[in-house]
């Protein structure tokens, strides 16, 4: 979806220009002693800032997409989730699994993804945690599922361009869409 893709892209731009504008505005007249407690606090300022860029942008598209069904490709593109039921087999921390994964379609019949909250996460790098909200239909319950982005720089702290990679904290086998075949 080209809007979502423009969407993503502008969000890491927006992230990467308040690293730059604070490394170049805060940190200038900080002593070395203080390093790591200085290069933490630009961890958590980039990780707050991000996740409200994300947050208010993430707003605005909701306010332009009414439709229910609007959230819905970003988070196929996230989870895996395809036209068609299909296999997903790999190994995760080592251990092989195999899953089947509904369809698209099977899946608007029985979740619904409500929202999804951009939260800023202390960590040892700027770091935003993706938290999708989403409703089990058949017993009305609602449940979250975690994705982390990591926002850093490509060749070290401070050399390249900072970039974003979005990890996973859970596994497929726990995923409530997909069902174990291993096993």
């Amino acid at each position: 979806n080209k809007n979502y893709i423009t969407y993503r892209l502008l969000f890491i731009l927006k992230s990467l220009c308040y690293m730059k504008f604070f490394l170049k505005n805060e940190l200038r007249n900080l002593s070395y002693n203080n390093i790591r407690e200085n290069y933490a606090i630009l961890c958590q300022a980039v990780s707050k800032k991000s996740a409200e860029l994300f947050n208010d942008r993430f707003c605005e598209f909701k306010n332009n997409n009414l439709s229910k069904n609007a959230l819905n490709p970003m988070f196929h593109y996230f989870f895996r989730i395809n036209g068609v039921e299909y296999i997903l087999a790999g190994t995760e921390k080592k251990n092989p699994f195999a899953v089947l994964v509904l369809s698209g379609s099977d899946w608007i019949k029985e979740f619904r993804l409500l929202d999804i909250k951009a939260l800023a996460k202390p960590a040892g790098q700027p770091e935003v945690v993706l938290r999708f909200l989403f409703k089990k239909l058949s017993d009305r319950t609602e449940f979250s599922i975690d994705l982390i982005v990591q926002i850093r720089w490509s060749h070290g702290k401070f050399c390249g361009n900072p970039e974003a990679k979005i990890y996973k904290s859970w596994a497929y086998n726990d995923l409530p869409w997909c069902m174990d075949i291993l096993n």
